[in-house]
């Protein structure tokens, strides 16, 4: 159908309607005329270099690129023709003169089917060497060395025809521009400056590799299976390809497992699918590995004095049954609680938390969300209503301005930084708020480096500027936020203390900086918000996202689509798990607990008594902890959780775990909290279910099973309903003893649970997921929220002043150093799954302490040498690396090694409102060792 949009060419005698703007060779791609190209790929801007889609325009002179000439409407257009398959058959043997074409069937080789189609060749064969211009091979040596320097790809420069691919895909779709050409005409090549691969700044995404054409760029890992089973082979029947949900980050990347003999030989990105379009960062392509890990868990264990001895499934379930139920019996039910898991799926999540309401009879049920974005999700429930993202991924490419605090996106959320990049490429500006030099920060327009614990102070800065500046949309205050104008009155005198000089010496930012992040950010058209753990993990977490909230809402940068604020989440579930319910708080759909007519409502759902199912606020994470050491809880349920690595003050944490009476892990490894449990439970990963995960911009996504599960591993789904019957408390459909049939049948009773995704199926997110709301079956799902009413009682947003107090730890001179702590690229979380890859421990495998030049003198600290780190709650031994982008008085350590417990060091007092530890800003001391 035509609109303003779209035009009509003919190519071939064909009519064919595209979108204005398009690219004859995209209209022509799009209605399935097979016009061929090697350097044009639809996510990268147009060069003609390869020249192979040549058509002939009327009108026109000669032959034209197709790859760059846009469609104009009324063209006619020929795209096959004697004369033009002549002329593309001469460029492809042209072609073979200046590189080997074939492939070892590790990979696809895009130059070789042409030449094959082009009859060439007779078939995909080996690599075939260049010719010279008698047609004699070229000898190796007139060709550059293969690369093997890099920990996870391969180049060879001898099957490289320069299509640029690589080059633009590096740059335009990643971001990094790390691929170069360097050299002039016949002598350039594609390198990543002078030192090779392995030693450049190429952090091994791989976006060069899917997209290569040619194989000059395949990856290494599993590359001598891939060239025994060739799997791109046409007809091959050696693997099969499972389309899933990435299981590292909140981005919810899509991925293609190629899978051979019950094992994942190759990962890439889907093309053309939000949220990732294609895209993966190294985690996602090359971290799979340790789903085959040698070292998972495949038989359930039963203590037996110090050690385990195995079990069967039977005695197992029975002893944890056992187990449970004597303390209830003698304890009552809130001596139980449960740690659920965003890295499992949303089925399993939901069967958790209704497993921990029904058979146990409590709400104490948390996971890891209370120990990094509970305070973000606390603020903005209660000053807009909802505390997910309110844009969409997408987005950050489409902002006139992003404001990132508290986030390292590069490292944390490299596909979401990609947008970012793209975004800036197109002249948008980046705001970086962040205590640390970091490679965001080195993008930044504008890169604000505020003393650690003192945001609130920078944040009130900034709304005063822009209120004094008139930087204010009054019409969006007056119309969407309580209060109106008044509650902007009560704003502005609560920040005005916070002047210019004020935040300098608080702060130590200048003004002129201050001035201009608030000024980039109020006035530009349209600014969204990243806010990540670095303003979340404090004890008054819940403010600093307070006042974050007060200055977008002075701007009116919320209400409209590409604002608002978009939290990443953390892990590839975080979002997901609190929706289906695994709160102490709320029940599926963020209905609090104490909600009697929900209450009702999920008690017939569940098919039992009201007055069975807990209203009564449960405890959290940190909390249940405490309280086991008190001897409040006596069981503990954990599932895909290791407090022993991610909770706070490990040292309280170790005793509290010891004063258990039960405990019991189900993980798929023996992590160092399955290490103290009474019965372990061997579970199945992401790769061996079927299942969702909601991503962070509320996007639910398919998880599809692609393996099998090692041993006697099972699906925590099977696992978690067999508990409950042993107890006398089925959670099977309606309450029966029956197990659900799938994954589909639990998530069908979510959406009933849930209405805010009541709309959402199976049979809808097969393809693309869908962005909750989606209450009904025909609603598309909703990428903005807030457009037109807050998701609060009257619809309107809440301004909420606060006041600065510092988040920090005292130092003293004995504890002088402020530590701040985060993640990086290479590893993730608590490193149950990234420490077990190869390629990533390559990458990064040992523990580190960033020091400041002045603080490595002023402590006799020398780069490389290891020290024990000192807080007041524990101690640690690491390797320093002096660095600069720290200020000094303040260091910084990832907390993913357990060669070194972060943990250890952190303390565990929380924030009032989110019930969040301050995983940040511990007083420490750093010595020699």
């Amino acid at each position: 159908m035509l609109n303003d949009n779209t035009i009509t060419v003919t190519i071939d005698g064909q009519q064919v309607t595209t979108r204005k703007g398009a690219y004859l060779i995209e209209a022509a791609h799009d209605a399935g005329i097979p016009i061929p190209s090697l350097c044009w790929h639809r996510k990268l801007s147009p060069t003609g270099a390869c020249r192979l889609c040549i058509v002939k325009v009327e009108g026109l002179r000669g032959l034209v690129a197709s790859c760059s000439t846009p469609a104009e409407d009324g063209m006619v257009v020929t795209a096959f023709s004697e004369e033009i398959e002549a002329e593309r058959r001469f460029i492809l043997g042209s072609l073979m003169t200046e590189a080997e074409v074939g492939t070892d069937g590790s990979h696809r080789d895009e130059f070789a089917e042409l030449c094959v189609r082009y009859g060439l060749l007779d078939a995909i064969a080996p690599p075939r060497p260049a010719t010279d211009t008698l047609g004699l091979p070229k000898a190796r040596k007139q060709f550059r060395a293969i690369d093997e320097s890099s920990p996870v790809l391969s180049f060879d420069p001898a099957k490289c025809i320069k299509c640029f691919r690589c080059v633009r895909a590096c740059t335009e779709v990643q971001g990094k521009g790390v691929i170069e050409v360097l050299g002039r005409g016949i002598d350039s090549y594609i390198a990543t400056g002078m030192d090779g691969w392995g030693g450049s700044e190429c952090d091994g995404c791989g976006e060069c590799v899917q997209i290569c054409p040619t194989g000059a760029l395949v990856e290494k890992p599993n590359r001598d299976v891939l060239r025994e089973i060739r799997p791109f082979d046409v007809g091959s029947d050696a693997v099969t390809k499972v389309r899933t949900t990435c299981s590292y980050c909140g981005v919810g990347c899509q991925l293609e497992l190629t899978v051979h003999n019950n094992k994942i030989v190759r990962a890439d990105g889907v093309e053309g699918v939000l949220p990732n379009d294609g895209r993966l960062c190294v985690k996602g392509r090359f971290g799979y590995d340790f789903v085959s890990s040698q070292e998972r868990l495949t038989v359930p264990l039963i203590r037996d004095g110090d050690g385990f001895k195995e079990a069967t499934w039977d005695e197992a379930l029975d002893a944890v049954a056992r187990g449970f139920s004597r303390i209830k019996q003698k304890y009552g039910p809130d001596a139980l609680a449960g740690y659920a898991s965003a890295k499992c799926t949303n089925e399993e999540n939901y069967l958790f938390q209704k497993f921990t309401r029904v058979a146990f009879g409590t709400n104490n049920l948390d996971y890891c969300t209370r120990l990094c974005h509970a305070s973000t999700v606390t603020a903005m429930l209660k000053a807009l209503g909802d505390g997910a993202a309110t844009s969409s991924i997408q987005d950050f490419e489409t902002a006139d301005c992003v404001l990132v605090t508290g986030n390292n996106m590069i490292e944390t959320h490299p596909v979401t930084a990609t947008y970012l990049k793209r975004g800036q490429a197109r002249g948008a500006k980046l705001i970086v708020i962040d205590p640390r030099r970091t490679p965001l920060g080195d993008r930044a327009d504008v890169w604000l480096q505020p003393r650690l614990g003192t945001d609130v102070a920078l944040l009130n800065g900034m709304a005063r500027i822009a209120l004094n500046e008139g930087w204010v949309d009054e019409d969006f205050v007056a119309r969407r936020v309580h209060g109106g104008l008044q509650a902007l009155e009560e704003l502005k005198q609560a920040v005005e203390p916070y002047t210019t000089d004020e935040v300098e010496r608080v702060c130590g930012v200048p003004a002129d900086k201050l001035y201009e992040a608030t000024r980039l950010y109020a006035t530009a058209g349209k600014s969204i918000i990243a806010t990540g753990m670095g303003m979340s993990q404090q004890a008054v977490g819940t403010n600093n996202v307070f006042a974050l909230i007060n200055l977008m809402l002075v701007a009116g940068q919320i209400g409209r689509e590409g604002a608002g604020i978009s939290p990443p989440r953390g892990q590839n579930n975080v979002q997901g798990t609190t929706d289906v319910g695994a709160s102490p708080i709320y029940y599926p759909g963020y209905i609090p607990a104490s909600d009697d007519e929900n209450r009702a409502r999920i008690a017939k759902l569940w098919g039992y008594p009201v007055e069975e199912l807990p209203g009564a606020r449960g405890l959290s994470t940190v909390e249940i902890m405490q309280a086991a050491g008190d001897g409040v809880i006596h069981g503990l349920y954990v599932m895909g959780e290791n407090p022993l690595h991610t909770d706070p003050n490990l040292n309280h944490v170790e005793e509290s775990v010891h004063a258990l009476d039960f405990l019991v892990v189900q993980d798929i490894f023996m992590t160092p909290t399955a290490l103290k449990a009474d019965v372990v439970l061997p579970s199945a990963c992401f790769a061996e279910k079927d299942g969702t995960f909601t991503n962070s911009d509320r996007r639910v996504l398919r998880v599809r099973k692609a393996v099998n599960a090692p041993g006697d591993a099972r699906e925590d789904l099977w696992t978690i309903q067999e508990i409950a019957r042993r107890m006398g408390r089925p959670i099977g459909p309606g309450g029966s003893d029956a197990q659900y049939a799938s994954a589909s049948e639990v998530w069908d009773e979510v959406v009933k649970a849930a209405p805010m995704m009541g709309g959402i199926s199976y049979a809808r997110i097969e393809r693309q997921g869908i962005q909750w709301p989606c209450p009904t079956p025909d609603h598309p799902g909703q990428a903005t929220l807030f457009l037109e009413r807050f998701n609060t009682t009257d619809g309107l947003a809440r301004i909420m002043p606060v006041a600065y107090t510092s988040g920090a730890e005292d130092t003293n001179d004995e504890y002088p150093l402020q530590l701040n702590t985060g993640r990086i690229l290479y590893q993730f979380h608590s490193s149950t799954m990234s420490l077990r890859s190869v390629p990533l421990k390559e990458f990064a495998a040992h523990s580190y302490v960033l020091v400041h030049p002045e603080d490595a003198t002023r402590f006799s600290l020398e780069d490389g040498a290891r020290v024990r780190v000192r807080s007041r709650r524990g101690e640690l031994e690491t390797t320093v690396r002096v660095d600069d982008g720290v200020t000094p008085g303040e260091v910084f350590m990832p907390f993913h090694f357990p060669d070194a417990l972060v943990n250890k060091l952190t303390r565990d007092v929380l924030d009032p409102s989110s019930r969040i530890a301050p995983l940040k800003l511990s007083a420490v001391a750093i010595v020699p060792a």
